[in-house]
């Protein structure tokens, strides 16, 4: 329908029609596609359909011409296509179940085919798990559903940004995107459907099982136009399609006719940038129709006749929305139309005053089924800037009834639906509305308070209908206000909308690794407009079951206190400020606080006969422990002996003869301790060890008895057990009493070296007794009479010689007067001695 209408008063007028809105059919689709399934309108006016039964891609032009196909297969990678978006730069993204299983599910082609590359293989898990419904956003992300009811936020190169699902949700079919950046979602078995934030924020749902308005038997298919109208198709029985507003308000439905091919089954739709829909039918037995629907609804130009002073200009009518400008001076309305297959056609007026408008028809003129006539309308006056009218054109055919209004308008309509992104990004505050008719540019206004009286021009005048705001602070909130203009003016203030940047994540954040036992000290980099921070802890690498640890802290540090050394935690922090609130998590770090040395190392000096027994105070947070040995107390030699849960050890892998020293480590799952200082023990020699080697000689004359040994002397060299503090001395063989001693020797040491080279004590006339360590040789003089058999004896520490006697000896040797003597003997305390 055409319909051309005239204004000539003194004033700008504006002309809006409300209207059922309405669908019909334009075009079908056909090819060699037997079972297609998703459809999308390409950038560089194309149609591309997937066939699951070919596994091909069909390109054809808006018209419906066959471009060309080609094959979704990478070597021996293949893919069963089900669904296809197309991105801003006409990129082609097709999904489909792969084969082998663990293929890539996601294939990227060029607009004329090329392959570009595949990505999205299923590896168990979170992983893509058979997508059934894709779709692009404004920001050139993807959003994918899969057969594991999740959706899926990708970028473009495949890399994850988002994974989230809803309770109950029971078959994902289609999604959509909205310029706002909404996320629509079929939800087929549950027939509803969902509405999400870009990040998974369920919003709202609407829709139960009916055939009603606003009832689904399966959803399936949707599209998005850029009115942000929500397609929905039904591939239950219904065989329609319905739209929806943002909020799932409902707004019309057109039945979907299958031709007398089989059973309808409406699936993907798509829309090009004429608001046509395109719905793909996946029955097999209609050979993979593609139905074009286009809006129904009249069109037309506007004229200006009868003596205007000024012709004036005007957009073109195409929603029977305009605003028409000029100087004027008559006051006479002609419509003319021109409908499609109307009949019996009527208009009627109601609304404005009757000293302007004529209160009845002046004359139509048609020919026979009425598709073309004139409407005249008779003003008496001038029309005042809030004179309206409302005309109303039926038919008796049925014809969806066209209503418009006539009014006059001094300015431009204001912009309407204001949006300011509340920290949907980090580096700018995104404003989108809705266009003005009429309107030819913009301009966007921004206040920190919500008066638009004070606030300031931030874009200059622009022609589209959004604006990213990249001079805006973080953590702080403003209003944005939009103009309307054309040439001869602006509209007033649009409302107000507030907004804000999201603040960016702390980078650098580091957590020390073994720095300190007592604690896990983290780091951060400081983030712009933040004024507080929250430091996250868990001991999986996953934020979302991390708890707070701090609070709210200001700097950009902090100390947890609250560990366990040995374990490793990870830590994440979040910037925040109380306009705005909090940013999202920071990358993590791991970090762990070091175990404390083991203390209270001992090791039994001579307790045992069999063994040595090691013990130490545990360490916390250590789950076992490292035991060191060596010959010599130098940690740097010290091999590992074995490891232990508990904190005690029996070595019995010694040699009796042997001094040994040893060193422990406490260990954990993140972390050992370094080594503990040390402690040296022995045991107990029994009758089963060779005693002494080489030549003694004792001899008594005159009250001095002469001890001597010669060469390699005792098996244990005595610089073992003078190291230790033990004492020497003689015994009366035949009641056991002390007869000289005990005594302690003292080292003398090289300057140089500090390597002792004689252990010597010096009492004139009572005792000399001297050992060289290097050639093993004792010389034992005293100045009294020695009975007829005499002991030589070591013995540990004691506090005071009066007690020499209560402390068992290391070992005894048992010497006769002018004997010399190859191997002695020591003489047993016991036989055998056990530890508890």
């Amino acid at each position: 329908m055409k319909i051309a209408i005239s204004f000539f008063f003194m004033c700008f007028m504006y002309v809006n029609t409300v209207y059922s809105l309405s669908y019909t059919r334009d075009a079908i689709f056909t090819g060699t596609f037997i079972n297609c399934y998703g459809v999308a309108v390409g950038t560089a006016d194309s149609v591309y359909v997937t066939d699951a039964s070919s596994n091909k891609v069909f390109r054809y032009s808006l018209e419906g011409e066959y471009l060309t196909e080609w094959a979704t297969r990478n070597f021996d990678d293949v893919i069963s296509p089900r669904n296809i978006a197309v991105d801003a730069s006409g990129t082609v993204y097709v999904i489909g179940i792969p084969s082998p299983a663990n293929a890539p599910q996601v294939y990227v082609y060029e607009p004329d085919g090329t392959f570009v590359t595949n990505w999205g293989n299923y590896s168990g898990g979170d992983s893509l798990d058979r997508p059934v419904g894709i779709a692009v956003s404004f920001d050139n992300t993807l959003y994918i559903g899969d057969g594991s009811q999740h959706i899926h936020h990708f970028t473009t190169d495949g890399s994850l940004i988002e994974r989230w699902s809803y309770s109950g949700l029971h078959g994902i079919r289609g999604i959509g995107v909205d310029s706002s950046g909404f996320v629509y979602v079929s939800d087929e078995w549950n027939h509803r459907m969902l509405k999400f934030t870009f990040n998974g924020t369920f919003v709202t749902n609407w829709g139960s099982f009916g055939s009603g308005p606003g009832q689904f038997d399966r959803p399936s298919g949707v599209g998005i136009d850029s009115k942000d109208r929500i397609f929905v198709s039904e591939c239950g029985s219904n065989d329609r399609i319905q739209a929806f507003d943002t909020n799932g308000t409902y707004l019309t439905q057109f039945n979907y006719l299958d031709l007398g091919y089989g059973d309808a089954h409406p699936d993907e739709i798509s829309i090009d940038s004429q608001q046509r829909v395109y719905i793909v039918d996946a029955n097999p037995a209609c050979n993979g129709l593609i139905y074009r629907y286009r809006e129904y609804k009249p069109y037309g130009e506007l004229i200006l006749v009868n003596g205007a002073t000024g012709e004036g200009s005007h957009e073109t009518p195409y929603d029977f929305g305009e605003t028409l400008y000029g100087n004027v001076d008559s006051a006479t309305l002609r419509l003319s139309i021109v409908l499609e297959n109307a009949m019996g056609l009527t208009i009627t007026r109601s609304g404005g005053s009757t000293n302007f408008w004529a209160s009845g028809l002046s004359s139509i003129i048609g020919g026979g089924t009425n598709d073309n006539f004139a409407v005249f309308y008779q003003a008496n006056g001038v029309i005042s800037t809030s004179e309206t009218a409302t005309f109303t054109i039926e038919s008796t055919n049925n014809m969806a009834p066209i209503t418009f209004f006539v009014k006059a308008s001094t300015l431009l309509n204001s912009p309407t639906d204001i949006f300011a992104g509340d920290g949907k990004y980090t580096n700018i505050v995104k404003i989108t509305w809705n266009a003005s008719t009429g309107a030819e540019k913009y301009i966007v206004y921004r206040n920190t308070v919500d008066n638009s009286g004070s606030a300031s021009d931030i874009s200059g005048e622009i022609t589209s209908t959004s604006f990213e705001d990249t001079t805006a602070n973080p953590c702080e909130i403003y209003y944005y206000w939009v103009k309307a203009g054309c040439n001869n003016g602006w509209s007033d203030f649009s409302e107000s909308d507030s907004g804000y940047k999201r603040l960016s994540i702390p980078m650098n954040v580091s957590a020390s690794d073994a720095s300190y036992t007592n604690k896990i000290e983290i780091t951060w980099n400081t983030s712009t407009g933040a004024t507080k921070y929250k430091i996250y802890r868990n001991t999986v690498d996953n934020s979302d079951s991390a708890s707070d640890i701090s609070g709210e802290v200001t700097g950009t540090s902090f100390e947890d206190t609250t560990t366990v050394p040995g374990i490793k935690y990870y830590y994440w922090t979040k910037a925040g400020c109380d306009a705005t609130g909090w940013s999202d998590f920071s990358d993590s770090d791991s970090g762990y606080a070091k175990l404390a040395l083991p203390i209270n190392i001992s090791a039994t000096d001579g307790t045992f006969t069999n063994k040595i027994v090691i013990t130490w105070s545990t360490v916390f947070g250590a789950t076992g422990y490292e035991i060191y040995r060596d010959i010599s107390n130098n940690p740097s030699n010290a091999i590992l002996l074995t490891t232990s849960e508990s904190n005690k050890y029996s070595d019995t892998s010694i040699d009796p003869t042997t001094k040994y020293y040893y060193w422990v480590k406490g260990t954990s799952s993140a972390c050992n301790s370094e080594l503990s200082t040390s402690d040296s023990g022995y045991v107990i020699l029994t009758s089963s060890d060779d005693g002494a080697h080489g030549k003694w000689k004792y001899k008594s004359k005159n009250g001095k008895a002469k001890l001597k040994v010669k060469g390699m002397g005792m098996t244990v060299p005595l610089a073992n057990y003078l190291e230790d503090g033990c004492l020497i001395g003689l015994k009366d063989a035949s009641n056991n009493e002390t007869v000289d001693g005990p005594h302690a020797l003292e080292p003398l040491k090289k300057k140089k070296t500090g390597e002792v080279k004689k252990w010597q004590y010096i009492e004139k006339k009572v005792a000399i007794i001297k050992y060289i360590p290097k050639s093993d040789k004792l010389i034992y003089k005293v100045w009294q009479d020695l009975p007829t058999e005499i002991i030589f004896f070591v013995q540990p520490p004691m506090e005071t010689a009066q007690n020499a006697y209560e402390i068992a000896p290391v070992f005894e040797i048992y010497l006769r007067p002018g004997e010399t003597v190859r191997n002695g003997w020591r003489k047993l305390m016991s036989t055998t001695v056990e530890d508890n």
